[in-house]
């Protein structure tokens, strides 16, 4: 299968696009590892599939409304 065709195929199935749906799933998995462990933020970015930490950031904020450390500070303070 060619992959425009599966991204279709998801989209029409779904009414989400693919991409949008792999990114979100990275920003859920960077989520809970803000939650449940003490490695650094490029660590998570690195574990979630995203080509740098300044990227992951800005994913991350477009997601949420706040950086990784924000997010982590409001649920997850000290």
């Amino acid at each position: 299968m060619n992959p425009d065709y599966i991204s279709y195929l998801f989209h029409k199935e779904s009414g989400q696009a693919l991409t949008t749906y792999i990114s979100n799933a990275r920003i859920d998995l960077a989520k809970k590892l803000l939650a449940s462990s003490q490695i650094t933020i490029q660590e998570i970015s690195d574990q979630c599939g995203f080509s740098s930490t300044s990227y992951f950031h800005k994913q991350f904020k477009r997601v949420t409304g706040m950086t990784p450390q924000q997010y982590k500070a409001v649920h997850f303070p000290a």
